[in-house]
């Protein structure tokens, strides 16, 4: 059985549950009075949200005076945390530019979204940048169509939002 976790959903066989001291539903169900537990080895021995690895599907590196945040193939609700814990990172250099690369990300939900509007604000204020490369024509639109698009500048290639032209 695969599993993954991310910070508040737990997808079991193609399921999702919310995380909590019991794992719960998370799309509407008439049996919301049930705990749901995962049972993920073999042995049928039980795991706890807690008790699963954390997924790294946010790379941070330096490349000279930018810091780089490289994203998965998508952003939503359930690794946008992660997301922003990233990006904090990637703060955490002291470099004047953030580079966040989603050449390869298809999709971005709100949340993502707001993770990207709340550190484009945050670099403003302290002086910094943050560059989106932007690979996707389909990823591309939701920025437009957002208006995020025009609060950040936009790159095809993470060689051009280094060379910042």
């Amino acid at each position: 059985m695969q599993a993954w976790l991310s910070d508040r959903i737990v997808s079991v066989g193609g399921r999702r549950y919310l995380r909590g001291d019991e794992i719960w539903p998370a799309r509407s169900s008439r049996h919301y009075h049930q705990p749901w537990h995962l049972s993920l080895s073999a042995t049928g021995r039980t795991a706890w949200p807690s008790q699963l690895p954390p997924l790294s599907d946010f790379r941070v590196r330096t490349a000279g005076r930018f810091a780089v945040v490289t994203t998965p193939d998508e952003i939503d609700v359930s690794n946008a945390p992660r997301f922003r814990t990233a990006l904090l990172k990637a703060g955490d250099h002291g470099l004047p530019v953030i580079v966040v690369d989603m050449a390869g990300t298809e999709f971005c939900d709100s949340t993502g979204l707001n993770v990207l509007v709340r550190a484009g604000q945050q670099a403003e204020q302290t002086g910094r940048e943050v560059r989106l490369v932007v690979g996707g024509t389909a990823l591309r639109r939701i920025l437009a169509v957002t208006g995020v698009a025009t609060m950040f500048r936009l790159y095809d290639s993470l060689g051009e939002a280094l060379e910042g032209k």
